[in-house]
């Protein structure tokens, strides 16, 4: 069953929006290549400048969990508590099983 993730966070101060979103760019990069990510984007806030949103879906959510435990996201986790995040919500779900979901990833 597929998983989708929602995670908001929002920035501590403008002086670190150029890292982050390097940070994002590479995050999405590794993610699109990733066979067991369905989707990924980020979304910037549209009245806050340091809010943003990154939602991902997921084969299933020990996939979303090998992604949690990689090195790289693990580095992003640490960079965010040495002070870029001022806070931060994840929110995992599971997709209805009976709908039909029929996620693929689009073609560029």
């Amino acid at each position: 069953m597929s998983v989708i993730n929602v995670l908001g966070v929002t920035l501590a101060g403008q002086e670190y929006h150029q890292e982050f979103l390097q940070m994002i760019d590479e995050c999405l990069k590794i993610n699109r290549e990733d066979t067991e990510c369905v989707y990924i984007d980020a979304f910037a806030g549209p009245s806050d400048a340091n809010h943003f949103m990154v939602v991902s879906m997921w084969t299933n959510e020990d996939a979303l969990m090998k992604w949690y435990r990689s090195p790289f996201h693990i580095d992003l986790r640490k960079k965010g508590m040495q002070g870029m995040l001022k806070s931060y919500f994840s929110h995992l779900g599971e997709l209805l099983p009976g709908k039909s979901h029929q996620w693929s990833r689009p073609e560029a």
